[in-house]
């Protein structure tokens, strides 16, 4: 593993870790706080982690070669066409009575086609 992996995976892995324990105690208080500015600050303590995990992105991704930087943002732009694809399709099934999806499914979307890709580049290559 180079060096600028394991430092991703330290820097992304602090981020998730703050995100994930800022969403285990801070949703819960902020249900049951009562002031609307403590309700906000509470709900703004997982958008931090969000930031930083999205910083530790752009940083790796600047970071590494350009075969690796290439190969990253062709997984990035198949799972954002992909993702397009699904959004836009499935409006039209909306109309057409399916329920209404939160905004909340398109990353995990992404991250699913982006997988999915990884998944055929490697099939195709052995």
């Amino acid at each position: 593993m180079t060096r600028w992996n394991r430092r991703y995976l330290v820097e992304y892995g602090a981020a998730l870790a703050f995100y994930l324990l800022a969403v285990s105690i801070c949703i819960p208080h902020a249900r049951a706080a009562t002031h609307p500015a403590t309700r906000i600050l509470l709900l703004v303590a997982p958008c931090v982690g969000i930031g930083v995990m999205a910083m530790s992105v752009v940083r790796h991704v600047l970071r590494i070669d350009e075969y690796m930087r290439r190969t990253v943002v062709e997984y990035f732009a198949v799972a954002a066409a992909a993702t397009g694809i699904w959004t836009l399709a499935y409006g039209f099934f909306e109309l057409a009575g399916f329920p209404r999806l939160s905004m909340w499914w398109i990353w995990p979307g992404m991250s699913f086609a982006m997988l999915v890709w990884f998944g055929v580049k490697r099939f195709m290559r052995q």
